[in-house]
């Protein structure tokens, strides 16, 4: 029982309201202030991410005839903007030289070449309308001729 009794009386203690002293009245409370001017000013954010970036539109540049890049212009760097005909690399033209030159020259063979097929293929016909050609010759001199033409056609591509 004096267990009880002592629970009761240190419970009673202990839930009374606890006692504040007395404010006096009239006396406001006092809050320090400051004053600062304010001034518009740009406010960084800095904004930590992961994902992955994908251009909108992607183009694929490359170049019609094979040679050695000699220059590359200052504009070329990957995502800037250029408008068409802005020159980006300059190819060494020695090799296109080249190739211009044996495509030329294999197009004067190939022409020279139909030429004489032709010549050929003209006087067989005659030939053989005179009966002095056999007909698998003159079809031989055909044949040569679609050749050559195809030949010049290919070396004019």
């Amino acid at each position: 029982m004096v267990i009880l009794g002592l629970g009761g009386l240190g419970f009673a203690i202990l839930s009374r309201p606890p006692v504040r002293p007395p404010v006096p009245a009239g006396k406001p409370l006092l809050v320090r202030t400051q004053v600062k001017p304010l001034r518009a000013q740009d406010y960084a954010v800095t904004l930590r991410s992961q994902g992955v970036v994908r251009a909108r539109h992607e183009v694929v540049l490359s170049a019609q005839v094979q040679a050695r890049v000699q220059t590359v212009s200052a504009a070329f760097e990957p995502g800037a903007f250029f408008r068409a005909g802005t020159v980006l690399v300059e190819l060494e033209s020695d090799d296109y030289q080249t190739a211009v030159s044996a495509a030329e020259a294999r197009l004067k063979s190939a022409t020279a070449a139909h030429r004489l097929a032709e010549l050929n293929h003209r006087r067989n016909q005659t030939l053989q309308k005179e009966s002095l050609l056999p007909e698998a010759q003159a079809e031989t001199s055909a044949t040569a001729l679609a050749q050559a033409e195809a030949e010049r056609e290919a070396a004019s591509a």
